[in-house]
């Protein structure tokens, strides 16, 4: 297997704080497939005993059988991409289950016991309303998630959707509509007690999903199966995305990455402030060690943004606000003027 490969390439122990399982639905692999895949990472490097075992998941393909089973073999961390509660919605997104099968497997993952259940939930659908994207956060409240990923609508380009778009059978929210739909978001969760710790994301005791952050962080993580994409001393790697291509070189005891890049002053420094203003902040520290002249050259920049709460400052970070957040991207250029 490809940990093993990993493994016998680095004689350096690795510690295991998460283990993501995701990228795809691995909700399609039974209950003892996952558990042979956590085994084999347990085998390989040293996993510590709290770590964070999440996985993804569609309400399709799971049931109130493999949700006990999956908490058997380790899960405590379950993201189910419900993306609505309202049917016609659903049927815009071509997502495959109904409102009432969302409803059954969100309210069995709760009973289940796994620690941390997060709804995916989207807005900015076609044709959707306030009234039908509140009805969705709460339907979701009722049912006792206690994290949340929000995201935007986007149309790819070259998708169904896309295509509509350009044919003008959908019509696309403008800017306006987004950021109401994600104030009403902030609004009503915030007000059930989520800390809204990133962009996307709100959680509620601590819930708060240690794969995002040690992403938005910077942190390392290693990454198997095709077309993953991985971050290790100091460089990012992607693995080859053609399945039998990848099978013939782990046969071969090869690994299946074909491209890596070492990050290099100026790519660190960059991703310091475009991933750290996703979640936890401007990291002072780091920064200062990094750039030492940054903040020196973004401080009346800094007190604009102080001033209007769009950040808030703390004793290590400087932090945006659930205001900031809606200007993350224009923020986060401004930012990146100074370096």
């Amino acid at each position: 297997m490809e940990f093993e490969i990993f493994k016998s390439l680095h004689s350096t122990e690795i510690i295991i704080d998460n283990i993501f399982l995701g990228g795809g639905t691995p909700s399609l692999l039974s209950p003892s497939q996952l558990a042979t895949i956590i085994h084999k990472v347990k085998e390989c490097f040293e996993v510590l005993p709290n770590a964070e075992i999440s996985m993804e998941s569609n309400p399709a393909s799971i049931d109130k059988l493999k949700l006990y089973e999956y908490k058997s073999v380790g899960i405590n961390r379950i993201s189910i991409g419900v993306q609505s509660f309202v049917k016609k919605e659903l049927g815009i997104l071509k997502r495959n289950h109904s409102p009432k099968l969302a409803e059954k497997i969100v309210s069995d993952a709760v009973k289940s016991g796994i620690e941390t259940v997060n709804l995916d939930l989207i807005f900015s659908i076609p044709g959707q309303s306030l009234a039908s994207w509140t009805y969705s956060i709460e339907k979701a409240l009722d049912l006792g998630t206690n994290h949340f990923s929000t995201y935007n609508l986007t149309f790819e380009e070259n998708t169904p959707l896309w295509n509509k778009m350009q044919t003008g059978k959908v019509v696309k929210y403008n800017d306006e509509v987004d950021e109401f739909m994600y104030f009403t978001a902030i609004e009503i969760l915030t007000k059930y007690g989520f800390d809204h710790y990133e962009i996307s994301n709100f959680a509620k005791f601590n819930n708060k999903c240690r794969h995002n952050l040690n992403t938005w962080n910077s942190g390392e993580y290693l990454a198997f199966g095709v077309s993953s994409h991985g971050f290790f001393e100091g460089s990012r790697y992607k693995n080859i995305s053609n399945l039998q291509i990848y099978y013939e070189m782990i046969s071969n005891g090869k690994l299946p990455i074909i491209d890596s890049e070492k990050l290099n002053d100026s790519d660190y420094s960059e991703e310091l402030i475009v991933l750290g203003l996703r979640a936890t902040g401007l990291n002072k520290a780091k920064i200062e060690k990094q750039m030492p002249l940054f903040f020196e050259k973004s401080q009346l920049f800094i007190e604009e943004l102080l001033k209007k709460e769009f950040i808030a400052d703390s004793n290590t970070h400087f932090k945006l606000t659930s205001k900031g957040y809606a200007l993350c991207d224009s923020i986060t250029s401004k930012f990146l003027n100074f370096l």
